[in-house]
């Protein structure tokens, strides 16, 4: 778990409030999950508003946290709390436990339109169901790393030496032939990492589309989603961030604006922007040339670009990448917490350099820096993207192949720039581009 709060409300209506849950919740947080938790529940009771508890930021529960969430919801089973975004493990580890003072649900929208109603009751009283011990594994046979977070399958792999086997070579026949090509087993882990992406962002998605059903009167989170899809098109927009920004910006301040009077910001006169020449408002063009800028000034081999994301406790969420593979880019592609390179410079707002990922205590034995060590990137260096306002809003990440700090005293004030630049341009999207996609909403709602 971070050093954070585990816990973060986001007010949807004067009637309905969600609280966010973030980060592996181990032994030591269950404490404080404990107190914010029963606090969130005792408000929302003066108050007479619905609470919802959104685990979409949650990668698994251990045996402490489910008990933390029985003793703090079994009061509640008349009228359970919902509980939104649960990923499968996340939710079939809480279906196990059979919790009395909870009740899952795929979405907020689903969630506010199902009326309140008792869990059906469980084989043991709510204080005395036996919640299995924690172990390497969860109840469902589920690996855990050291961390407590879930291991992928290809960690299974390695070897007794740490070196990851190739799954294919378990069917080579005694000459060496393989009886399947190498190329299906990667399109096969593409479309597993793929398919996990599409899992970290749907919990976000189907928390925009409550909001909207609750704050519009929708029918349904079908016709919410269409209006974000439709916002996300005409403003070119990821729908990721449009969601984002649904879920952290203020409620609406007039009917026919979202933000009156609000001022134009002109772009950023930047040496990156200019480099560039293309449409400053195609995100996903301007962060490829950040890449492109960022491998030929530093002599990289590979880079990647993190962004924060505001709905998710300022996560790292990784937006592009170049010269990275599938099983590096999947370890990283939502980062919370250390050992990350990129999440030390963000914690730090300082550039870090790691000469040799394989000397390095934490990140060696962590499933990152075992990714990388097999990708071939053996030394790492991370640049904060810091704003104006000394805000970090994401970081600039490079690799080389062989280990040594290889940066020269120029090439680390041309990153500093470029990635100066970057913050710049970031901020302006997020004011400009971004707000412009939520008045869409507003407008064609």
């Amino acid at each position: 778990m971070t050093s954070r709060s585990p816990l973060t409300v986001l007010p949807v209506t004067d009637r309905v409030a969600i609280v966010c849950l973030t980060g592996t919740v181990d032994a030591d947080a269950c404490a404080d999950l404990a107190r914010e938790l029963g606090r969130h529940l005792d408000e929302a009771a003066r108050r007479g508003k619905r609470l919802v508890l959104d685990v979409s930021g949650v990668p698994l529960v251990s045996a402490a946290a489910r008990r933390t969430l029985r003793h703090a919801t079994a009061h509640l089973a008349r009228e359970p709390v919902p509980v939104i975004g649960a990923t499968p493990p996340v939710r079939e580890a809480l279906e196990h436990a059979r919790l009395p003072g909870i009740r899952l649900y795929g979405t907020l929208a689903e969630a506010l339109t199902d009326p309140p109603r008792p869990a059906p009751l469980s084989v043991h009283p709510p204080d005395e169901a036996p919640d299995p011990p924690d172990e390497a594994r969860d109840p469902q046979g589920e690996a855990r790393d050291l961390y407590g977070e879930a291991r992928d399958p290809l960690d299974e792999a390695r070897d007794p030496h740490g070196e990851a086997r190739d799954p294919l070579d378990e069917a080579r026949d005694p000459h060496g032939e393989s009886p399947d090509p190498r190329g299906e087993a990667r399109d096969l882990y593409g479309e597993v990492f793929g398919l996990r992406a599409k899992a970290r962002t749907s919990g976000l998605i189907g928390v925009a589309q409550g909001m909207l059903v609750v704050r519009y009167g929708l029918p349904g989170p079908a016709v919410a989603f269409a209006l974000l899809r439709r916002a996300s098109q005409q403003l070119n927009v990821p729908l990721r961030i449009l969601a984002s920004a649904v879920v952290t910006a203020p409620p609406p301040r007039a009917a026919t604006e979202w933000f009156p009077g609000r001022a134009p910001h002109d772009r950023p006169d930047s040496a990156l922007l200019r480099a560039y020449g293309g449409d400053v408002t195609d995100r996903r063009q301007v962060l490829a040339a950040a890449l492109r800028e960022a491998i030929a000034l530093s002599a990289a081999d590979a880079a990647e670009v993190h962004l924060t994301d505001p709905a998710q406790d300022d996560a790292l969420f990784l937006e592009q990448h170049q010269g990275l593979d599938a099983a590096y880019w999947d370890q990283v592609a939502l980062v919370a917490h250390s050992p990350q390179v990129c999440a030390r410079a963000q914690r730090q707002r300082a550039a870090v350099t790691v000469a040799d990922v394989a000397a390095d205590p934490a990140l060696s034995v962590h499933p990152a820096g075992l990714a990388l060590l097999k990708a071939g990137s053996h030394a790492v260096h991370s640049q904060p993207l810091i704003t104006r306002d000394a805000c970090c809003t994401g970081t600039l990440t490079l690799h080389r192949s062989r280990p040594g700090a290889w940066l020269t005293a120029r090439q680390r004030e041309e990153l500093t720039a470029l990635a100066d630049d970057l913050a710049a341009w970031r901020s302006w999207y997020r004011r400009t581009v971004v707000l412009d996609a939520l008045e869409y909403l507003h407008r064609h709602r």
